[in-house]
């Protein structure tokens, strides 16, 4: 009995030692899976505010200009030539017209409205012709300042009424650095093909650049529109 004795207690201290492995175990595995659950809680809050802070930065991007120019639009377009680079659909282009008045002045150039819309595609064509062949842009940035106008909108019906009537889209109107019209010219006749012909839209620019003066090219306005709306 005394040597089976030790072996009594060996045996059943490791069976109570079993016992509590085990339930330290399992207690170590319910314990890991709350910590992943847990962990993957705390996870998808942190992804969640970078996505919120996204669509922050979403919304305020959406945001309406204001529906006059900005003197910094006037500055920070590109091509520089413009003083409206977009055919904005909330823009007033009576008050940005007194802006561009105010840049062709400083500038000694004369102002060209093109009419159009994002609808048009030969109006994108146009803006893509003047934007990568180099002649007609260096002649632009030199001699014009160019603002586009979206139409149809209220604004754009109303500050049009005193204009010529427009068969097609694009249209070009030339201003004179106070905003008064002095020509219409219908770009059906600066087409070639599938866009723009060079030597036909570098010899209406040069028509009516304000060193040369008024040229015989396109139609001329006899009498001008009453200037910039007071």
């Amino acid at each position: 009995m005394v040597t089976n004795q030790p072996m009594h207690d060996s045996i059943s201290f490791d069976g109570n030692r079993s016992r509590w492995d085990l339930g330290l175990a399992l207690f170590l595995v319910v314990s890991g899976c709350l910590a992943i659950v847990g962990c993957g809680g705390v996870k998808d809050e942190l992804q969640a505010v970078p996505q919120a802070s996204g669509q922050s930065a979403r919304i305020a991007e959406n945001i309406i200009e204001p529906r006059a120019a900005t003197a910094a639009d006037l500055v920070k377009v590109d091509p520089v030539f413009y003083s409206v680079s977009q055919y904005d659909e909330t823009r007033d282009p009576g008050l940005d017209l007194r802006l561009t008045v105010t840049r062709a002045q400083r500038e000694k150039k004369r102002i060209l409205l093109q009419v159009g819309g994002d609808w048009c595609s030969w109006c994108g064509r146009l803006a893509e012709f003047m934007r990568q062949q180099e002649p007609v842009r260096q002649l632009l940035e030199d001699h014009f300042v160019v603002m586009k106008v979206a139409y149809p909108t209220d604004h754009s019906k109303d500050f049009l009424a005193s204009f010529p009537a427009i068969e097609a889209y694009p249209h070009l109107f030339v201003l004179d650095s106070k905003g008064d019209l002095i020509h219409s010219q219908d770009t059906e006749e600066l087409e070639q093909g599938e866009g723009y012909d060079e030597t036909a839209v570098l010899g209406f620019l040069n028509s009516w650049r304000l060193d040369i003066g008024n040229g015989p090219f396109g139609r001329e306005v006899d009498a001008g529109r009453a200037g910039v709306p007071n």
